[in-house]
């Protein structure tokens, strides 16, 4: 009987020991399987967070593209370079040659390319870069230069900004034209700050400028800015210039200071 009993503990412990073995078994394959259940959901969440970001910059790059075409692009047709623009509520007064006209100049000619075109190389890279993180915000009143049609020459011409779009690079402008047409419409362009130039508040004190110094100036009763240079001050903080490609080599306009520039071809 003592050894029958002996020989059943040995069993009931071997027994027992075999329990805890599978027991521990199952805990390992539980976790394993907690582990890959774990895994599995994390992926499937991640897809799931990486399919709708990629929707969502599908949509930002399909609405960028639809409301901007890109820097200095427009969706209207430019204007003429050699059309004349009516006044824009008296932004540039004159008291020089009252019969004047808007600057023509043959843009065909060697000597006018020279003159408008920007000097290349790294300052010119340079330059370029500094003005497109220049940064507007809606309702500056800025000069600007739309794409011509066929990559044609055009002016620079006054607007506003109207609307802000997008963060960085990406940023882009609506401005909208300061001179109506016949109608009173004003055209709407979409443009970058590589080709807006900012212009001061009339309140902004400005430093008077040297003569002889070559300017971008918006031409008396137009909206449109032309290639000056400058011949001296007035009293009241105007600035005499000279524009290029006047009829007359001696008319001389008296031009706001606000609305004199730093040149750009």
């Amino acid at each position: 009987m003592d050894r029958l009993l002996r020989s059943g503990v040995k069993v009931t412990d071997a027994t027992a020991a075999e329990i805890k073995q599978i027991i521990e078994q199952l805990k390992i394959l539980k976790a394993v399987k907690e582990a890959n259940e774990m895994e599995t959901t994390n992926q499937l969440t991640s897809s799931s967070r990486s399919a709708t970001q990629r929707a969502k910059e599908s949509a930002t790059a399909s609405s960028s593209v639809y409301d901007f075409d890109g820097a200095g692009d427009s969706p209207v047709p430019s204007p003429n370079p050699s059309a004349s623009r009516r006044s824009a509520g008296g932004a540039g007064s004159s008291k020089g040659d009252r019969d004047s006209v808007p600057p023509k100049l043959d843009r065909s000619t060697p000597a006018a390319k020279a003159g408008s075109v920007e000097p290349q190389g790294a300052a010119s890279v340079a330059a370029s870069a500094a003005r497109s993180k220049v940064l507007f915000s809606k309702g500056d009143h800025v000069a600007f230069k739309p794409k011509g049609a066929n990559n044609e020459p055009t002016d620079w011409i006054l607007g506003y900004v109207q609307e802000v779009r997008g963060e960085g690079k990406s940023r882009r402008y609506k401005v909208i034209d300061a001179d109506p047409d016949e109608a009173g419409n004003r055209s709407e362009f979409r443009t970058s700050a590589s080709n807006m130039i900012a212009i001061s508040k009339e309140k902004d004190p400005l430093p008077p400028l040297d003569t002889g110094k070559v300017v971008l100036a918006l031409y008396p009763n137009t909206t449109t800015f032309y290639k000056a240079e400058v011949m001296g001050m007035t009293e009241d903080g105007n600035v005499n210039l000279k524009f290029e490609g006047e009829e007359s080599s001696n008319t001389m306009q008296s031009v706001t200071r606000h609305y004199v520039l730093e040149y750009r071809g």
